[in-house]
């Protein structure tokens, strides 16, 4: 996990601490499972994701674990909710403070930048395709990662209204959803493991480029 999302994660642990009766110890327990659920939902797969084994990813007496999540329906979607949380709630805040951002066209490039590099990662490249193939016949997951991608559209809502002001509700949110999938959708050929095309050269300009064709259209 970089920097970014770490503080994502703590702003998650903190919520979640002063909205429950959960200690800091008892909350820090529960991150450390989740962690241990998304890693083995991403490396392992749904079929291999079963309470005894994050039980044992997470050094823990699968009874212990089942203090914090009594079902894999609840670890399920508690991780989902975790991961869709620092990786579109938090992180865009964070790294706009770190890189001292405050231009919404600065701001927009900075986010494309970092989801095009995420999109590459071991993590992304594994866990999201995983997602999506659950989300098709599992509503829990379904209903978790479409609260995430409300959130990722939300944002990227913010920064178009901010650039063209002139656009109505209805355009600000097609447009944010067009740029949020398609960003999205480059990990299935540009994801860790993916063969490399020679077209692919340059790509990333491009995306930008054209992403910022999309936010100023009339």
């Amino acid at each position: 996990m970089n920097d970014t999302q770490r503080s994502a994660e703590l702003v998650w642990l903190k919520s979640r601490t002063e909205s429950s009766t959960d200690t800091p110890k008892r909350a820090k327990r529960k991150i450390k499972i989740l962690e241990s659920a998304r890693k083995v939902l991403a490396e392992e797969g749904y079929a291999k994701f079963t309470l005894r084994r994050i039980a044992a990813e997470s050094e823990l007496h699968l009874k212990s674990l089942q203090r914090y999540f009594p079902t894999k329906r609840e670890l399920l979607t508690s991780a989902i909710e975790y991961t869709v949380h620092t990786y579109y709630e938090e992180q865009y805040s964070r790294i706009f403070e770190q890189e001292h951002i405050s231009t919404p066209r600065d701001q927009l490039l900075v986010v494309i930048d970092y989801l095009l590099r995420d999109s590459r990662s071991s993590f992304t490249s594994r866990f999201f395709p995983e997602l999506w193939a659950l989300a098709s016949h599992d509503e829990d997951a379904a209903a978790a990662l479409d609260s995430g991608y409300t959130l990722h559209r939300a944002n990227f809502a913010g920064l178009i209204r901010a650039m063209n002001p002139s656009l109505g509700e209805k355009a600000v949110a097609h447009r944010a959803v067009i740029i949020a999938m398609l960003l999205e959708g480059l990990v299935l050929v540009v994801g860790e493991g993916k063969p490399h095309h020679e077209e692919f050269e340059g790509l990333d300009e491009e995306v930008k480029k054209r992403i910022l064709d999309i936010v100023m259209a009339p």
